[in-house]
Parts: structure tokens; C-alpha cells; sequence
């Protein structure tokens, strides 16, 4: 091989690799913030946990289309009140949607379910959250296909309307909060290992 044909070898490659580079849309990362609510609940003096089961890491075209939540009553005094009917989803454009919930081995249903979760001291509760929008219309809570690279990090929400009340005291005045559970999307970082990863253009 001449140093023509190296050249042009060469060149080739980079072009390729230049291709390769440029078609490549990092992985998307979904967090919740779990410190940022846990020291939220913790200036309220709420002993209670939330959690929530995300994938390490998304591609740019899945559709979060639920959200799964475990709630945990921590307390030993206290029982927990969530009220789905005054609970609500923000989605990345700031619109607010009516949550929906799930019970497990039920289908959601927003006329059907029961529109309150009693939660007794030290119990845990989880469910499936959509929204009664996408519940109707089969529209995901976020289609990360619609999410543009210069805009990242986005943002979405659930506020939980929330009361306590200790169960040992007749007389008990529940305590009302909304529980603030945000969320951030974003890119994680480019690896020359994801181009192999990629199937074929």
C-alpha cells in the first residue's frame, strides 16, 4: 500500500469515526432526589421515607410511561395519609396533571381506586403512579425522544398531599404537608465504548 492509499485510509476512518461520534445520543440518567427530599421531610419533622425503582440509565428513546414509588411510614407513632385526588404531576413543560395510583395486582383506574392510602406506623406502601391523562390517551409521563440535547438538565415533579396524625392520642389533629419528590434528566457522559454499542447505521 502506497502513501496514497494510507492516506486516504486514513481519512476514512476519521470520516467514519467523525459519523459515529456525531449520530451517538448519550444515555439519559433519571434521578430523583433523594437528599434533597430527605432533608425537605426532615425539616418538617416527617419521619418518612420514598423511593423510587428508575433504571441506571435510559436511551434517548424510551418513554417513562409510569412511576413505581414505595412510601415509607418510619414512625412508630404516626400513620400516614396520602391523598391522590389533591396530588399532582408536573411534567417538564410546568403542566400540572391529576396522579393516578396503581394498587398492586390492580389496574389503574381513576374512578375505581380508592382516592386515599392509610399507611400505619412503621409499614411500607408501594404503587404505580400515571396520570389520569396519559391513563386515558396511552401518553407517557416523558418521552425522552422529545428531549433536545441544549436544554438538558429537565426537570418533573410529583407533589403529595400528605397528612400525619398519631394513632395512640383519641384527640390527634392530623398535621398537613405536600411532599415535594423532583426529579432531573440528564446526559450522562460520552464513553468511545457506546459506539460499539450502537447498532448499525
Amino acid at each position: 500500500m502506497d502513501k496514497i492509499d494510507t492516506d486516504l485510509l486514513v481519512i476514512a476512518i476519521y470520516i467514519i469515526s467523525v459519523v459515529l461520534v456525531l449520530s451517538i445520543k448519550n444515555p439519559l440518567r433519571v434521578k430523583f432526589e433523594k437528599d434533597a427530599f430527605k432533608e425537605y421531610v426532615e425539616k418538617l419533622g416527617i419521619n418518612l421515607g420514598i423511593d423510587f425503582k428508575l433504571a441506571k440509565q435510559y436511551q434517548s428513546s424510551e418513554k417513562i410511561k409510569s412511576l413505581v414509588i414505595t412510601i415509607e411510614n418510619k414512625s412508630s407513632e404516626d400513620a400516614v395519609r396520602i391523598d391522590w385526588d389533591k396530588s399532582s404531576f408536573v411534567d417538564i413543560q410546568g403542566e400540572v396533571h391529576r396522579l393516578v395510583r396503581q394498587p398492586p395486582g390492580l389496574e389503574a383506574d381513576a374512578n375505581k381506586t380508592a382516592n386515599v392510602s392509610l399507611i400505619p406506623p412503621t409499614q411500607k406502601y408501594p404503587a404505580l403512579l400515571v396520570t389520569e391523562v396519559s391513563n386515558k390517551s396511552g401518553n407517557p409521563l416523558v418521552d425522552l425522544a422529545k428531549l433536545k440535547h441544549e436544554k438538558f438538565p429537565y426537570r418533573f415533579s410529583l407533589w403529595l398531599f400528605t397528612e400525619t396524625f398519631n394513632v395512640q392520642l383519641k384527640d390527634s389533629k392530623p398535621r398537613l404537608c405536600i411532599l415535594d419528590c423532583r426529579f432531573t434528566i440528564s446526559e450522562t457522559p460520552f464513553k468511545l465504548s457506546d459506539i460499539f454499542k450502537l447498532p448499525k447505521i
